[in-house]
């Protein structure tokens, strides 16, 4: 899946986290060269998900994609948080359940 921000062109890329809970990780990816952009999901042992859910990194260097993602037809806020360390990572589901399984697997995190 595709989207573009700032004049970027970017490409979701999912993987799972190999310590903890084996949770989905996303990566996007600047298209055509596929430089990394960002690691949108961060990985807290112990934190319950349910399938289509994903824990988001909204902090620091990846305010501004959240911000856009927050905002568009992809995620919906589920309005769960979980502390890690001075902040909050956000709980967003896939607004369309089966969006997940259509996204290209790119790596393990």
């Amino acid at each position: 899946m595709k989207i573009t921000f700032k004049g970027k062109e970017l490409i979701f890329c999912k993987g799972n986290y190999v310590v903890g809970s084996h949770e989905v990780a996303l990566k996007l990816f600047v298209l055509p060269d596929w430089e990394p952009y960002c690691t949108l999901t961060v990985n807290i042992p112990g934190t319950f998900l349910e399938k289509d859910e994903v824990l988001i990194k909204t902090w620091s260097e990846n305010e501004p994609i959240a911000n856009f993602l927050r905002n568009g037809d992809i995620f919906e806020d589920t309005g769960k948080r979980v502390r890690t360390g001075y902040v909050r990572a956000e709980i967003w589901r896939f607004k369309d359940p089966n969006l997940l399984s259509t996204l290209t697997i790119a790596f393990s995190h």
